[in-house]
């Protein structure tokens, strides 16, 4: 029987988002869910960003894609909360596609937002009260500080959640190629990377500072 994998999207995702990583797991039963999520049991589940922090919740295993472990102090909570309520005006009295460009502005989307694979057609098919919902209830400034036993990962131009991730003393393994949106920009790096990180939870092992890219064999990486 394959082991089953359970994806979370992120904010502004959708359980396509996930095709292209899971392409290159064929060996396992995949599955990549819609907000709300309803995790199945026995699963290994694999989130990103916002979907990476609805998994913090859950106790199954876990690999975690650019995803933030909390906010420390009520002055950071406060400052995130402030900003997201910004970003919630907007999407109650602006276009979704002015909402969109704004939102992909931030240079956490640098190496995404002109990507061949950057799914904006898909981004403007949003329904807007559910976005909401997600923003309010699922943000940072809600979540509770914690360093789960879980394993990391980043891409390579995501220089914020690397330093994030070494200033918390998090061990996380870096997908070349890639940034925030690692699973859109470099769906085999990712694939290549989670995959890593099942065979470390299966020894568990804690992860190293493996790099890879499109062109790295993974069993004869330097």
């Amino acid at each position: 029987m394959k082991r089953s994998l359970v994806f979370l999207h992120g904010f502004l995702g959708s359980p396509q988002d996930w095709d292209g990583v899971i392409e290159y797991l064929p060996e396992y039963a995949c599955q990549a869910l819609s907000y709300p999520f309803q995790i199945p049991k026995n699963s290994i589940v694999i989130g990103y960003s916002m979907g990476g922090r609805i998994a913090l919740r859950s106790s199954q295993p876990k690999i975690l894609l650019s995803t933030h472990p909390g906010l420390k102090t009520p002055e950071e909570k406060a400052q995130r909360w402030h900003q997201d309520e910004l970003w919630i005006q907007k999407l109650k009295t602006e276009p979704l596609e002015s909402f969109l460009e704004a939102w992909y502005a931030q240079p956490l989307f640098d190496s995404l937002r002109n990507h061949p694979a950057f799914p904006k057609s898909r981004r403007l098919q949003q329904n807007r009260q559910v976005l909401i919902q997600m923003l309010s209830h699922e943000s940072l400034a809600h979540q509770e500080f914690t360093l789960p036993d879980a394993t990391f990962l980043h891409g390579q131009f995501d220089q914020k959640y690397a330093q994030l991730y070494q200033n918390l003393n998090i061990p996380s393994l870096e997908i070349s190629n890639a940034g925030h949106a690692a699973h859109l920009e470099n769906p085999q790096g990712c694939a290549e990377a989670i995959r890593e990180g099942l065979t470390m939870i299966s020894s568990e092992e804690k992860p190293l500072g493996n790099l890879y890219g499109n062109d790295i064999d993974p069993d004869n990486r330097c």
